[in-house]
């Protein structure tokens, strides 16, 4: 409930279901890795529409967040594979930018989203330092996508998606941004307790 206030204080959703949903969510990504599977979350609409700051919002919740810009393949799948990070992808169309060229769709970010919405599905690397020696990596984690013209292929079929729409000029939620906050810091440090206190029964 108190999470669900705060999407009520600052989102003006489309759908009425998604101040549950998106709770039931963020509280999830402390136990997802309990689960086979985690569904991904797509924000889906026109710029202005709150894609971002229904992010943002949510980041102030889950479970170990951080949020992509520009990074390298390599780090990502580790940065999961030690921290069982939450992932935020912004402007997730970019995903997709060498296919609507004309190029090869090879991205190996997509392939490891594709890959990272079951627990278990290895990634396998060689070491810089020692080529003959394997890493494996897990690339399983809560993922949150955001884009004006949405995902593709077998990552759209793995996300919930949720249609964003532009605030009305009347409605003042429209003005306010989520930042860190005694309020969000209280919730977010229950939230941690809360899976210690519950993990087995779950």
């Amino acid at each position: 409930e108190s999470i669900k206030n705060q999407y009520i204080n600052y989102m003006d959703l489309s759908e009425d279901e998604f101040y549950y949903i998106h709770p039931l969510w963020d509280i999830g990504t402390y136990f997802h890795r309990l689960f086979l599977a985690y569904p991904y979350i797509n924000l889906w609409g026109l710029k202005g529409s709150g894609k971002s700051k229904i992010m943002d919002l949510s980041a102030l919740f889950t479970f170990n967040s951080l949020s992509l810009s520009d990074a390298s393949i390599s780090s990502v799948f580790r940065t999961v594979d030690s921290n069982f990070s939450t992932l935020y992808i912004d402007e997730a169309e970019n995903l997709w930018a060498k296919a609507d060229m004309g190029d090869d769709d090879t991205s190996d970010l997509v392939a490891m989203f594709n890959a990272g919405w079951m627990n278990n599905r290895l990634i396998m690397r060689s070491n810089k330092n020692d080529p003959d020696k394997i890493q494996h990596f897990n690339p399983y984690c809560a993922k949150m996508f955001a884009s004006i013209k949405g995902l593709r292929g077998a990552l759209q079929e793995r996300a919930i998606t949720e249609i964003t729409l532009k605030a009305k000029k009347e409605d003042p939620k429209g003005d306010l941004w989520p930042i860190e906050n005694e309020t969000t810091i209280a919730i977010r440090n229950k939230l941690y307790r809360f899976a210690l206190q519950n993990w087995g029964m779950v």
